[in-house]
């Protein structure tokens, strides 16, 4: 089991998060190209896994509604502005419980905090400098990506998230 939400200090960690120019730059190119595609598809409805500091919500046409699954309660708190537009949902156990009945594979993409591992022990990072990314090891969990993925597959998965937190 992680860290408690109400523990973590974000603020704190943003602050050093976005020291890195490299962040804020990736944050908004991803974005971009995020409302790009959603312009381009223009979707009825949008499942946003992790929403970070601003769900896609906030950029898009208010017809679009759809569903927020965030791990940490302070982000998703933030996005309660969005309701009832969007359904929201702290993320709970019984969502990798519903991903393993219907056998979709799932995983923990960084169980060691990059900061942590052998490759950057030479940078003199130690076990609480990054607290909340050290957290989220335990709470994050990766869902099937990759290019031969089909409709179908997402589909189900999507159906097996939203049904998992009803």
């Amino acid at each position: 089991m992680g860290i408690q939400n109400e523990n973590r200090d974000l603020n704190d960690y943003l602050t050093h998060y976005y020291k890195l120019p490299f962040e804020r730059t990736a944050e908004r190119f991803w974005r971009r190209k995020l409302l790009e595609t959603l312009t381009l598809l223009q979707p009825q409805s949008i499942l946003e896994v992790g929403c970070g500091l601003n769900s896609i919500f906030a950029d898009i046409d208010e017809k679009v509604c759809g569903t927020i699954i965030e791990p940490i309660s302070t982000l998703l708190e933030r996005q309660r502005h969005l309701q009832p537009r969007c359904k929201m949902h702290l993320y709970r156990k019984r969502t990798t419980d519903a991903l393993d009945s219907f056998r979709i594979g799932w995983g923990i993409h960084y169980p060691i905090p990059l900061h942590l591992q052998p490759a950057y022990l030479d940078l003199g990072f130690r076990r609480g400098d990054f607290p909340i990314s050290e957290a989220l090891g335990d709470e994050w969990v990766s869902l099937p990506m990759f290019p031969g993925i089909c409709k179908d597959e997402i589909e189900t998965i999507v159906q097996v998230l939203k049904n998992s937190e009803e």
